[in-house]
């Protein structure tokens, strides 16, 4: 809820507050939301575009379509593009 309060991302003043309710520290939340893929530390755009990078996903191709997906898109890791629609 928190993360989609502050529009899909989990800025610090929310996971502190996620901690003040739940009577943890803040250092487990923030584990917690470092460790989960799903929780967001930055803002992100509207698509978060994951592609898998195991040895088996890499076989059979994952980093052609992720060649391609950047070439289309204009980006690379951990971009977003211009209209804030993607990140990779």
């Amino acid at each position: 809820l928190a993360q989609r309060q502050h529009g899909g991302w989990l800025p610090v003043t929310a996971m502190q507050k996620v901690a003040q309710i739940c009577e943890v520290s803040d250092m487990r939340v923030y584990e917690v939301a470092s460790f989960y893929t799903m929780f967001n530390r930055e803002p992100r755009g509207k698509y978060f575009l994951q592609l898998c990078g195991t040895t088996p996903c890499q076989v059979c191709g994952a980093e052609e379509i992720k060649k391609t997906v950047e070439n289309h898109l204009g980006i690379h890791d951990g971009e977003t593009t211009e209209d804030g629609l993607f990140t990779l």
